[in-house]
């Protein structure tokens, strides 16, 4: 899990590449929200070994973000969780329930990669001596870490309350914030920060940045899993950048399994790291933007 408390915020203005993909939802509503919200619940099936006593706790912390925050939201969880989910939600704030996937290896391009998280990459994380955070990971918590880009990208492509900008949330994520989050993310200071390049309307990705390194130093598709300067908490743009967003993730991840690399609870900040490397490189196929929020205020949005 990733947790705002330590990140500002980066705009990052993106040359898109097409991607054709299909997927299906069992949900639709009409009704235009300039943001949506997307983020999942799969709690994990039977002991976990690296929380053994903290799914109340994220219970707690998924009920907060429910009630607090306002915004549309699509969440993705098996049915069973369904009653859980809507008896956290105040009455007329909108949400989209998706029971389309039961479990997380149904998720697309998850199905694929559940022999590897369960053996050979399994094994390769225990035999790791330097990996000892990875050995009180697990497979089903590897998948849901995985999932995040494919759920944001389906929720874009159905776009089911016609919004502008979608966002991944960590369902569980502290809102360490008191102050009122009801239309949190506020529309108009998205909409500000994305107006300042109209130029780019469909290619701008937000992500949340760890402030230290500024910069970005060295990256390439060898070094990007060595080294961690984004987290995968909060990240999302428009319908068109998620989609270029999908497309580079899940080409990464395949080349690191392809090559028997071990792929962690930090590979979101992996491929993100290599976003940065493209955005210092100067073939201008990203132009990075920072400072656009104060530090140490995550929820200036």
């Amino acid at each position: 899990m990733f947790w705002f408390s330590s990140f500002a915020f980066a705009a990052l203005i993106v040359l898109l590449s097409p991607l054709v993909e299909s997927t299906s939802s069992n949900t639709s509503i009409n009704t235009t929200n300039p943001i949506t919200l997307v983020t999942a619940w799969y709690p994990h099936p039977g002991y976990n070994p690296k929380y053994p006593n903290k799914e109340e706790a994220y219970r707690r912390l998924i009920g907060e973000v429910l009630s607090r925050v306002q915004t549309p939201i699509v969440i993705y969880t098996p049915s069973s969780e369904s009653e859980f989910i809507l008896s956290s939600r105040p009455a007329g704030a909108p949400i989209i329930i998706n029971n389309t996937y039961e479990t997380i290896w149904d998720v697309p391009n998850l199905s694929t990669l559940a022999a590897s998280f369960h053996t050979d990459q399994r094994k390769i994380a225990w035999q790791d001596e330097e990996r000892t955070n990875a050995r009180e990971d697990s497979p089903h918590m590897y998948g849901v870490w995985n999932a995040k880009v494919s759920f944001l990208n389906m929720t874009a492509m159905l776009n089911p309350f016609d919004s502008e900008y979608l966002f991944w949330h960590d369902a569980a994520a502290s809102l360490s914030y008191n102050g009122s989050l009801e239309s949190w993310p506020d529309p108009n200071k998205i909409s500000k920060i994305f107006s300042r390049h109209e130029g780019y309307s469909d290619k701008l990705l937000m992500v949340a940045r760890e402030l230290q390194p500024a910069f970005p130093v060295d990256a390439s598709w060898e070094v990007a899993p060595l080294t961690r300067t984004i987290a995968g908490v909060f990240f999302g743009g428009t319908p068109r950048s998620i989609q270029w967003l999908a497309k580079e993730y899940y080409d990464m991840l395949y080349y690191y399994l392809s090559l028997n690399q071990f792929v962690d609870a930090r590979s979101l900040d992996h491929i993100y790291y290599y976003l940065d490397f493209l955005a210092a490189k100067k073939d201008n196929t990203l132009a990075p933007l920072f400072g656009d929020i104060p530090k140490g205020d995550p929820f200036y949005y």
